[in-house]
């Protein structure tokens, strides 16, 4: 009875999940993927619930039709793990008639011939088996290869993801990962060593795992934006609940009033619930609304910069080299100033664009294999003037035996240890920089050590957010704006790596560290 209730169970929070998130958004691919995927899962449910309790039709027929609802279910996923979070409408295209050729084969090899699956067969203590064909193997790789391919995507996804959307991506992945493993285990692994599908009923409890946990993503993250019609459904239910034990379990007329009381208050307090919860939906949308109008308008304001300022350093660098005559010595001072304030602007405008395609997550990693060694030289070699023109030393010291290549994006870590490097020296008035490297626990960890005005644990702590600069910052350098180390946190977490500031206190010096995992 239990092994029913189960199942039976299972397959109902399927049916529930796929029709919740198909009508929220029906025009969405991802919306579409996943509900087909749910309802695929909870009519698999339903077939080996008919396998073990065969009502019509023969349990050898439901094992056939739950093994191809499982393969619907797993194409269902391999596509949703091209949609989401980000649609890769051309990447799915090509590859999606690798799912629908072979899976017709497997169409035709299951229901019409014996060599995927066998006969079905039921021992003393009334257990049901099935034998397994020849090809169940070839089915079993075909299987893996396409389960494998859906977690490599889910796991680049979770990866190159950040902020609340990796808090909601994390939940969902962790059940789909988890009921992949159980089902795969019991209904084809398990099998194929065995030779039988004695197990096969305990499938759907590992299913539980991917509803539980898209249930909690849902609730807690907004995945899908259906808070609130969960909500609402848990209010429903606990109501209904409470109506039927007052009007149809309690006899007494005591304990009925008391009870109605009770459901009155709950409904009351239910209803504010519900309001509360679409209150902050509305709110988180209006805020989501002015945020990408913000990213909408940094992205076009700095596009339109772009080009005006590259023009008028071009001209400014043309003046300095004598392109249209000598300029006279009292010129070349304010010409020189004009180009490092150009400078300052084509910097800022670049992080602009920066933030605003991160934010919009359109920032793309292009990886190759590249020294480290290399990128800090050349950011030496290109501050090592603004430490000699402020009197300070920019030392670089070398590991005493050459590092590996790895794989990163070699323009956004230059940046990065630029950003890194040129607030160590703007920020140092004594003494100096002193960068170094080295490869410890399959990572490579930088240090960027400097002599200058230090930090509080306060200003550490809001060292690496957008906009946010300490006292230091705002004294010494008062053209900065607190974006560089804001988008050299995201760069380095895009690389799956860390970056943190250490200080003593004020004025006694920093040090900031990179950790980058070699690949």
């Amino acid at each position: 009875m239990n092994i029913k209730i189960t199942i039976l169970i299972t397959a109902i929070l399927n049916f529930y999940l796929s029709w919740i998130i198909y009508f929220k958004d029906k025009k969405k691919l991802a919306n579409i993927f996943f509900a087909s995927l749910t309802l695929a899962a909870g009519m698999w449910s339903i077939t080996i619930y008919l396998y073990e309790f065969p009502i019509i039709l023969s349990s050898l027929f439901w094992i056939k039709m739950a093994y191809f609802l499982g393969i619907i279910a797993f194409i269902s996923l391999f596509c949703f793990s091209f949609v989401f979070p980000v649609e890769k409408i051309n990447v799915l295209k090509k590859t999606f008639i690798l799912c629908i050729i072979p899976t017709l084969v497997i169409f035709y090899y299951l229901f019409f011939t014996k060599l995927l699956v066998g006969e079905v067969k039921e021992n003393s203590l009334g257990i049901i088996s099935t034998k397994l064909g020849s090809y169940y193997s070839l089915f079993v790789i075909y299987v893996m290869f396409f389960v494998s391919w859906c977690l490599y995507n889910f796991i680049s996804n979770y990866m190159a993801a950040s902020g609340v959307l990796k808090m909601r991506l994390k939940y969902l992945f962790l059940g789909i990962i988890l009921s992949a493993i159980g089902i795969i285990s019991v209904d084809f692994l398990l099998p194929l060593f065995t030779n039988n599908t004695v197990y096969f009923w305990t499938s759907p409890i590992f299913s539980l795992f991917f509803i539980g946990f898209t249930a909690y993503a849902i609730v807690t993250k907004e995945l899908f934006g259906i808070k609130a019609i969960l909500t609402t459904l848990f209010v429903t239910i606990i109501a209904i609940l409470l109506l039927l034990d007052t009007l149809i379990f309690t006899t007494n007329l005591t304990l009925q009033l008391f009870k109605g009381l009770i459901l009155i208050i709950f409904l009351y307090f239910g209803y504010l619930l519900i309001n509360s919860v679409l209150e902050e939906i509305q709110r988180r949308e209006e805020i989501e609304r002015l945020s990408r109008a913000k990213s909408e308008f940094i992205s076009i304001a700095s596009h339109q910069l772009r080009s005006p300022l590259t023009a008028i350093k071009g001209y400014i660098s043309m003046l300095l080299e004598g392109t249209y005559g000598e300029l006279t010595e009292r010129a070349k001072k304010p010409i020189k100033n004009v180009s490092q304030s150009s400078e300052r602007l084509i910097k800022l405008v670049n992080d602009l664009l920066s933030i605003s395609r991160i934010e919009a997550g359109k920032i793309e990693m292009k990886l190759e294999k590249t020294s480290l060694e290399d990128i800090i030289s050349g950011v030496v070699e290109e501050l090592v003037m603004e430490a000699k023109n402020k009197k300070i030393y920019l030392k670089w010291e070398k590991p005493k035996k050459a590092l590996p290549e790895t794989l990163i994006d070699k323009n956004k870590i230059r940046q990065v240890l630029s950003n890194v490097v040129d607030n160590a020296i703007r920020y140092t008035n004594k003494g100096g920089v002193n960068i170094k490297l080295k490869s410890q626990n399959s990572k490579f960890k930088i240090e960027v050590i400097d002599t200058g005005a230090g930090m509080t644990h306060e200003e550490l702590d809001k060292m690496f957010e957008s906009f946010s600069r300490g006292v230091a910052g705002t004294r010494l350098y008062t053209e900065g704006v607190g974006l560089g180390l804001y988008i050299s946190r995201k760069f380095i977490e895009m690389h799956n790596g860390k970056i943190w500031a250490e200080s003593p206190g004020r004025g006694k010096g920093s040090t900031f560290h990179i950790e980058i995992p070699i690949k």
